[in-house]
């Protein structure tokens, strides 16, 4: 793998020409990641949905190359110290009642300064428990579907990824007569279901709707069983 000039194979229709090795680097490894996709799919290791799901996904992190790779190092910011790790039960948090994190420390320190308290913290989150995360860009929404079947047909969920029809079920509700409430324990039971599976965490991308920074988000489904926090002291 060099470090120069290098047009991304597989990536024609955007044609990139890097120059910057790190970028190079990171480029090369979702190629790598694409062909590895590809040929799960031709062995009939994930579904038609599950491998177009996967290739939408690795050409928007090629647009946003700091999606590219999971450190694992996430960050929650808040405005007051928390005494016991648990559920977050706020407003904004549109994908159920698990506790928000950011592998983007800066995008923490921000949350630091939305909340109503006025000792602004951000942890580092310590998995005591590790885990796989449910991704949710790459999961079709049929995952969803005992509970959101309830309110659409089986035509609805071809070619969704759980997180579209998560944001399309919550938009909807809004002009359907579904209370926020029963929308956040919906949304609770689909990533229950995800939990009892093995699954620790789900992964979405965070900016997409507030056209903001975008970084990688994960949220603890039951953080008080799988994580600690340790405080850092200095954010950036």
């Amino acid at each position: 793998m060099g470090c120069g000039t290098n047009t991304v194979p597989g990536f024609d229709e955007v044609n990139k020409v890097i120059k910057d090795p790190a970028l190079e680097m990171k480029m090369n490894q979702l190629m790598l990641e694409s062909e590895r996709r590809k040929s799960q799919f031709k062995a009939g290791v994930i579904s038609s949905s599950e491998y177009a799901l996967s290739t939408k996904d690795i050409k928007y992190r090629r647009d946003n190359p700091d999606l590219i790779e999971d450190t694992n190092e996430y960050f929650h910011g808040t405005s007051t110290p928390i005494k016991e790790v648990g559920y977050s039960r706020g407003e904004k948090n549109i994908y159920g009642s698990g506790l928000y994190t950011t592998m983007n420390d800066g995008v923490a320190y921000k949350y630091t300064k939305k909340g109503k308290g006025a000792q602004p913290i951000v942890y580092k989150i310590i998995e005591t428990n590790p885990g796989p995360s449910l991704n949710l860009e790459t999961t079709p929404a049929s995952f969803g579907k005992e509970i959101l079947g309830e309110e659409y047909d089986n035509e609805w969920f071809e070619g969704k990824s759980l997180r579209e029809a998560l944001d399309e079920y919550r938009d909807e509700s809004q002009g359907s007569g579904i209370p926020a409430w029963e929308v956040k324990e919906d949304i609770d039971t689909i990533f229950d279901k995800a939990y009892r599976q093995g699954y620790k965490s789900v992964t979405h991308y965070g900016g997409r709707l507030t056209g903001g920074v975008k970084h990688r988000v994960k949220i603890f489904i039951h953080p008080a069983d799988d994580i600690k926090l340790k405080q850092v002291s200095n954010p950036k």
